[in-house]
């Protein structure tokens, strides 16, 4: 008689703790899934001194992204990245100057927001050793007449 008591509050805890923490209840909220970034980006990159631009082409498998940094003037420098947290995002790809072999860190830490397609990338960035600010948008495909 003793046990079943025992049993019968230990039910009635665990329900109460269930209750609580929300588990299997109707009403959970889905897990969020992150978005496909997958495509041509152009990015704004502005600090004190000036405004600088580039492009990502990202291709994006699962939740790995990759792809290649676009700079005017340069050869093609690959690009990795990945999602970190809720929102959160963080690119990097190492350029190497083709005559010297020198090489810097290109990094582009920030979240992104918006509605599916019209997502928009913000955060800061270490492009060629100075600090900026970056905001990317997606490169609008033309129309053919």
């Amino acid at each position: 008689m003793r046990k079943s008591k025992k049993f019968k509050i230990l039910c009635a805890a665990l329900m109460l703790v269930l209750t609580f923490a929300g588990l299997g209840s109707a009403e959970d909220p889905p897990l969020l899934e992150n978005p496909d970034l997958s495509g041509r980006w152009i990015v704004h990159m502005r600090n004190s001194l000036g405004v600088k631009s580039c492009n990502f082409d990202i291709e994006q498998e699962n939740d790995r992204l990759r792809g290649k940094i676009l700079i005017y003037g340069a050869d093609p420098t690959d690009l990795d990245g990945r999602f970190e947290g809720e929102n959160g995002l963080l690119l990097w790809g190492v350029y190497k100057e083709p005559r010297t072999g020198a090489t810097s860190q290109l990094e582009y830490k920030g979240t992104y927001e918006g509605e599916a397609g019209q997502e928009v990338l913000k955060g800061e960035c270490e492009y060629f050793g100075k600090r900026y600010d970056f905001t990317a948008k997606r490169k609008k495909k033309k129309k053919r007449s």
